[in-house]
């Protein structure tokens, strides 16, 4: 994929977003994947020579990048653990931020107020599961689950004026543990959907459907590869 700077951005900022340091490992799929849809990541592979991203586009995601690698420094535990374990032949791989003794598991996000006034979203609740499933895979036990927001986007003028609006910018939100019934079939689902030989279509909630400006949010601003998609492009 080709890394373009439409809006001129120092050399410095191109050259950091163009280091892009990561890696599935010795693994068909990692959790994050897994749990997208299978139809993004088809498209991405197929196409990453016509692919382009800006600077600008990458900034928010290098800047998580960069919270991450701090806190790891200061962290009490084992940080950023990439663990393996396969499922139905399918080899699967997670980058875990923090386990602590005892098995409490963290997960930092770089994320705007919304992912906190909006309560836990179902994504980030299915990730952290398949990492507790990951930890039992190689024998570690997982006694809780938790993911801490960095809110990018806090403002204290608005704290206590709009509806669940978080005080801190640091924000620690509990995830339930899932009966070992529900993780499994969670998982037989997704390894289905992206084994399958056929292009799976992305479902109405993959696509963040908008009803106040009637439209697909992910497929018309936060899709790169909305160009290359049959489902899109023809208006389904």
């Amino acid at each position: 994929m080709k890394i373009t700077n439409k809006f001129d951005a120092p050399i410095e900022f191109v050259r950091a977003v163009e280091d892009d340091k990561y890696d599935r490992g010795d693994a068909d799929i990692s959790v994050t994947s897994l749990i997208q849809p299978p139809q993004i990541g088809n498209l991405y592979e197929k196409h990453d020579d016509k692919l382009s991203t800006d600077v600008d586009d990458k900034m928010v995601m290098w800047l998580g990048t960069v919270v991450h690698n701090a806190l790891e420094l200061y962290a009490d535990g084992l940080a950023e653990e990439r663990l393996y374990a396969e499922y139905n032949g399918l080899r699967i791989s997670g980058a875990i931020d923090l386990v602590k003794e005892g098995g409490h598991v963290t997960d930092y996000k770089f994320s705007k107020t919304g992912a906190v006034q909006y309560g836990l979203k179902a994504e980030w609740e299915a990730q952290m599961n398949l990492y507790a499933w990951l930890l039992r895979q190689n024998d570690r036990e997982v006694q809780s689950l938790q993911i801490v927001v960095v809110c990018k986007d806090h403002n204290k003028m608005y704290v206590g004026k709009r509806k669940n609006y978080p005080a801190s910018i640091i924000n620690c939100l509990a995830v339930p543990l899932w009966s070992e019934n529900r993780l499994e079939r969670y998982l037989a689902e997704r390894v289905e959907i992206h084994t399958a030989e056929d292009d799976v279509e992305c479902t109405e909630e993959e696509r963040w459907w908008n009803g106040r400006n009637q439209e697909y949010m992910r497929c018309e601003h936060y899709c790169g590869v909305a160009d290359f998609c049959t489902q899109f492009q023809g208006g389904v």
